[in-house]
């Protein structure tokens, strides 16, 4: 079944649901954007970890293991390696 007969069936409103996610979405980018970048790395580093992707410290600093591991998540995902992809949103971190 495609999203718009599911939708008719349940009478949920696509667009309003869309609108939501959107707003969510831009909720949790900024709060993400105000984080220091130590902040964020403690959050990426043992997400990396727990997927098998990074094995060193749970520092906050980001450094050639993290970027490493970033990029092979990436790849085997089959995105190009950060920095190529991102606008160098890594080289401040």
């Amino acid at each position: 079944m495609t999203l718009a007969i599911v939708a008719r069936m349940t009478g949920v409103d696509l667009a309003k649901c869309s609108a939501n996610l959107s707003e969510r979405l831009r909720e949790l980018t900024a709060q993400y954007r105000a984080m220091q970048p130590v902040q964020r790395n403690l959050q990426i580093q043992p997400m990396l970890g727990k997927m098998g992707y990074y094995t060193g410290p749970v520092d906050g600093l980001w450094g050639r293991l993290p970027q490493y591991a970033l990029n092979a998540f990436f790849l085997r995902n089959g995105y190009p390696p950060a920095g190529e992809h991102m606008g160098g949103v890594m080289s401040g971190w």
